[in-house]
C-alpha cells in the first residue's frame, strides 16, 4: 500500500507511472483517459493463440428455447445484444492496428518499441574488458615510441607480436527499475528537487552503492520527520534510487530521456549521492556555477574540519550520474566526494569494496552525519526560500573567463576579420538581466506567489538555455556549451582555433565561423530567456 501511494504521488507530479524504463519505452495508451497506462510487464503478458478481445467476453448461459419467455424479456435480450455488438466493434476498431501478427505480442508500456541502437553520446571505439592478468601481459609487450608525451605511458604493440582476442559477449535485454519516493510541496508541488543514488553495483559496492542508497533512505526518513514537526517545503522533494548505475548511469539517463521536453521546466536541481564517502580528509565538490555560492554558505555553517577547505570544480566526469542531468537536460546539479589523500577510494568498483574494508577507511557514523548534514541543508535551502538560492553572477564570471580565453587569441581571430565583440555584448545582456531579476526579487511582496513563481521560473531556465539548440539531442546529447561534449562547446571552438598555430592544414575557417556564430547566439538566447517577456528585451541583434 505504501508503494501504491508513492507511485500515485509520482504520477500526480510527472503525469505517468515510472515503473521501469528501457530506451524509448514511455508510450501511454492513447485511448480514453490519458492518465491510464498499461502497467503489465512484458514477461507477464500472454502471447498464446487466445484471440484478442476474448478476455472481455464472458460466456453467458441461460435457458434457451423456453417458449414461456415473455415478449418484454426478448426485447431486453435484444437491446443487450445490440449494445454489446456496438461496444465490441468499437473496441475491435480501436485495437485492430495493434493485433499481433505471426504470434508476436504488441509491445507493452515497459517494453521498447524500437530496435536497439548505438549510443550517440559515446565514441565509436571497440572496447573489451580484460582481466588484470591478461592486461599485464599485454602491457609488458607495449612500446612507448611515438606515443604522445602527455600520455606518459606505452601505447603501441611491436610488429613482432600478434594478439588473438576471442569475444563471447552476448547482447541481452534486461529490465531496470527506478524507485521513487516523494514529499509533496505546499506552494509549488509541480516544482521539485531530485536527490538520487545508484542502487546496484557490479562489484561488492559498499562505498559505490550501499553508502549512497542508505544515505538516501535516511534523508527521506529525516526530512519526513521534519515535515511532521511542521516544516512546509515550498516545492516537492523526489528521492530517486537508480538502477543500472554501473553501466553508465543508465537508469538516471533513461528517466531523463523519457521527460526530455518537460523535466527542465519542473526540476530545480539534482543532488547526486553516488560514492559520496571515499575518505575523511578532504571534500571535493562538483557543481553547476549556479549552486556554488549556496554550497559555500552552507559549508561555513557546518562545524566539521573536513568541510572547511573544500575543492570546487565545475562540471562532472561522464561516469557521474549528475553529468546527464546538467549537460543533457540542463538541470543545475551537484555531487560530493569525501576523499583520502585527495584521491578516489582504491577499492572503488572492485571486489574489495566490502563493508569491512569501508569501516577501516573511515569512521562510518561520523562521516554519515557530515554527509547527511550537508545534503539535508542543501535540500532545505532549495525547498524553503521564496527566491531560489541560485547565483546568476557566478555563471556570468565563468562565461567571462571563457570569452577572455578566446579573446587572448585576438591575433588569430583578426586574421579572419573576426572578434568576440558580439559575444561580449551577449554576456553584457546576461549580466544586466541578472541584476534586474535580483532587484525584482528584492522589491516583490513575498505574498505575491504567482509573481515569485514567474521570477523563479526565469532562474530555472538559465541552465537549460545554455544547451545549444543548434545540435541534435540524438547526435550530440550533451549539448551544454560549457560542460558538454561536441563541436558546439567553448572548448571545441578554442581547440579548433589553436589549429591555426599547431596544424593549419586541419583548420576549417568556414566551420570555425559557424561554430563561433552559433556559440554567440546560444549565449544571447540565454540572456533573452533571463530577461523574461519579449517586450522587456531591448537588445541589439
Amino acid at each position: 500500500m505504501k508503494m501504491d501511494r508513492v507511485r500515485t504521488t509520482v504520477t500526480n507530479i510527472f503525469g505517468r507511472v515510472p515503473l521501469t524504463y528501457t530506451r524509448f519505452s514511455l508510450t501511454p495508451q492513447m485511448d480514453g483517459d490519458s492518465s491510464q497506462v498499461e502497467m503489465k510487464l512484458a514477461d507477464e503478458e500472454e502471447c498464446g493463440d487466445q484471440p484478442l478481445g476474448d478476455h472481455l467476453v464472458r460466456n453467458r448461459s441461460g435457458k434457451n428455447g423456453c417458449k414461456s419467455l415473455c415478449f418484454k424479456a426478448l426485447i431486453v435480450v435484444l437491446l443487450f445484444l445490440i449494445g454489446f455488438l456496438i461496444g465490441y466493434l468499437t473496441y475491435r476498431g480501436r485495437v485492430g492496428s495493434e493485433q499481433p501478427r505471426n504470434g508476436v505480442c504488441p509491445p507493452s508500456f515497459n517494453h521498447t518499441q524500437f530496435p536497439p541502437s548505438k549510443s550517440s553520446g559515446l565514441p565509436q571505439i571497440p572496447v573489451q574488458t580484460l582481466s588484470s592478468r591478461d592486461g599485464r601481459k599485454l602491457y609488458e609487450k607495449l612500446d612507448s615510441t611515438g606515443c604522445p608525451e602527455t600520455w606518459k605511458s606505452r601505447c603501441k604493440l611491436g610488429n613482432q607480436y600478434k594478439v588473438k582476442l576471442e569475444v563471447n559477449n552476448k547482447y541481452v535485454e534486461k529490465k531496470i527499475y527506478n524507485v521513487f519516493g516523494v514529499i509533496k510541496g505546499v506552494d509549488d508541488p509541480d516544482r521539485y528537487v531530485v536527490v538520487g543514488a545508484q542502487r546496484d553495483s557490479m562489484s561488492m559496492g559498499a562505498s559505490k552503492a550501499f553508502v549512497g542508497t542508505s544515505l538516501l533512505v535516511e534523508l527521506a526518513r529525516m526530512i519526513s520527520e521534519v515535515v511532521k514537526d511542521g516544516y512546509r517545503p515550498r516545492c516537492s522533494i523526489v528521492f530517486a534510487s537508480w538502477g543500472a548505475g554501473d553501466f553508465g548511469a543508465v537508469g538516471a539517463t533513461e528517466w531523463l530521456e523519457g521527460y526530455l521536453t518537460t523535466l527542465h521546466l519542473k526540476a530545480i536541481s539534482y543532488i547526486s549521492l553516488d560514492a559520496i564517502i571515499q575518505g575523511s580528509e578532504s571534500l571535493q565538490v562538483s557543481a553547476s556555477p549556479l549552486m556554488y555560492s549556496m554550497i559555500q554558505k552552507i559549508l561555513k555553517g557546518i562545524p566539521d574540519p573536513v568541510t572547511n577547505k573544500p575543492e570546487f570544480s565545475y562540471g562532472f566526469s561522464m561516469d557521474d550520474a549528475a553529468y546527464p542531468f546538467l549537460t543533457y537536460s540542463g538541470i543545475p546539479s551537484v555531487s560530493f566526494r569525501f576523499l583520502k589523500d585527495k584521491k578516489p577510494y582504491a577499492y572503488l568498483g572492485t571486489e574489495k569494496d566490502t563493508y569491512e574494508n569501508f569501516r577501516n577507511l573511515v569512521n562510518v557514523n561520523s562521516m554519515y552525519r557530515t554527509a547527511a548534514d550537508l545534503t539535508g541543508q542543501i535540500i532545505l535551502r532549495l525547498t524553503h526560500d521564496h527566491m531560489l538560492p541560485l547565483d546568476l553572477n557566478q555563471y556570468k564570471s565563468e562565461l567571462l573567463k571563457r570569452i577572455i580565453e578566446l579573446d587572448d587569441r585576438k591575433t588569430l581571430l583578426t586574421s579572419m576579420q573576426l572578434n568576440t565583440n558580439w559575444m561580449s555584448s551577449a554576456l553584457g545582456d546576461f549580466g544586466r538581466a541578472a541584476t534586474i531579476l535580483k532587484e525584482s526579487f528584492a522589491n516583490t511582496d513575498l505574498e505575491n506567489k504567482p509573481f515569485l513563481r514567474s521570477l523563479n521560473d526565469r532562474v530555472m531556465k538559465v541552465e537549460h538555455s545554455l544547451l545549444s539548440p543548434y545540435v541534435s539531442p540524438k547526435e550530440s546529447p550533451f549539448r551544454h556549451i560549457l560542460y558538454g561534449s561536441g563541436n558546439h562547446t567553448f572548448d571545441a571552438v578554442k581547440k579548433h582555433l589553436d589549429l591555426l598555430e599547431d596544424n593549419k592544414e586541419q583548420f576549417n575557417e568556414a566551420l570555425f565561423k559557424n561554430q563561433l556564430a552559433l556559440l554567440t547566439w546560444t549565449l544571447q538566447s540565454a540572456a533573452n530567456a533571463l530577461e523574461g517577456e519579449i517586450w522587456e528585451i531591448d537588445n541589439e541583434f
